[in-house]
Formats: C-alpha cells, sequence, structure tokens
C-alpha cells in the first residue's frame, strides 16, 4: 500500500503511522504460497458470504490445503496458489442453521466445483480470460471440498472433493520413477 493507505490503516488501528509494519511476501515465494493455503477457511467463508449465506451462523471452522510449490514466475504461482485452494482444499464448519434444506442448497453451491471454469488449472483459465479476473466465474474461488455440522440437528453434509490429477499439472509435478 502507499503512504496514504497505510496511513489509513494506522488511523483505524489507532496507531501512530510511524508505529505501522506491513509485511509483504511475493506469491512466488514460499511465505506468499503458505499464506494463500492459509486462507482456506477464508475463502470458503468469503464465498458463503457473497451467496447471501449468514456466515454470523458458523460457530466455528477450520480447514486444509496444500502449500504450491515454487512453479516459475509470479503469474503461474499466483494459479497454483488458487489451485492448492481450488482442487485440494478442505473446510469444515460448525453451524447452527435451522433451515437444513436451505443450507444443503447453500453447500450444493459452495465447493469449486459447482464453477463453470472448474476443471483445468487456474493458470490456464486466467490466460483464456485474457488475464483479468473479472472474466473468470467468481464461484471457482472457493475450496473444494466443504463439510458442514449442523449442531441443533446433529447432521453432517458434505459436498464437493479434491482432485489431485489438476494440482499435479497445476504443481508441475514430475515422476522420474525413482519409487
Amino acid at each position: 500500500p502507499d503512504e496514504k493507505v497505510s496511513a489509513l490503516i494506522a488511523q483505524r488501528c489507532g496507531i501512530d503511522p510511524a508505529d505501522l509494519r506491513i509485511a509483504v511476501a511475493p506469491t512466488d515465494s514460499i511465505a506468499g504460497l503458505v499464506q494463500v493455503s492459509a486462507r482456506v477457511v477464508e475463502t470458503g467463508l468469503h464465498k458463503l458470504f457473497t451467496m447471501g449465506f449468514d456466515i454470523n451462523s458458523i460457530k466455528s471452522g477450520w480447514g486444509r490445503a496444500p502449500i504450491s510449490p515454487i512453479s516459475g514466475d509470479m503469474t503461474h504461482c499466483m494459479g497454483s496458489s488458487n489451485d492448492a485452494i481450488i482442487y485440494g482444499g478442505e473446510t469444515y464448519y460448525t453451524l447452527i442453521y435451522e433451515d437444513i434444506e436451505e443450507l444443503q442448497r447453500y453447500l450444493k453451491a459452495m465447493p469449486s466445483s459447482s464453477s463453470r471454469d472448474w476443471g483445468a488449472p487456474f493458470y490456464q483459465t486466467f490466460k483464456a480470460a485474457g488475464f483479468d479476473f473479472f472474466k473468470v466465474d467468481h464461484n471457482v474461488f472457493a475450496p473444494a471440498k466443504v463439510v458442514m455440522n449442523e449442531v441443533k440437528s446433529r447432521r453432517t453434509f458434505v459436498c464437493g472433493k479434491t482432485n489431485p490429477q489438476v494440482l499435479a499439472e497445476s504443481f508441475h509435478l514430475e515422476d522420474p520413477g525413482l519409487s
């Protein structure tokens, strides 16, 4: 962020701008790739929020996602880090939600596989869209697999699946036949 944005951040945090510290990690670094995968639960919450779901009904959540290897330049790493969530991310939410049928409808639309752009590494999708995020179906930005445990009904619902084949392609995994 520039000086103006940094000053606004400091103001909203109630601190002197001289005391503000901003950590930056490029996407094509280990730290950058780790921080993207670490946002798998947040990515799921954002998808639910954009769908109109009341995210305040969620009481807890956790998730896991692989961490992409450094697999090329920043744009390729941006693609592979997104693929870590889109094709390898799994989220688990505990919630209280009265309308089970409505919850199931949200859950069905939740995983990345509900997107028209699901099925190929994100870099390929992004390239086909002329590297324009607004041309990519926003529904692809979601975990691959979602589990929701509704507390009052004591029911647990699962939707979506991981896709190791697309991850292997995105991560440029090679099998030299050494095993």
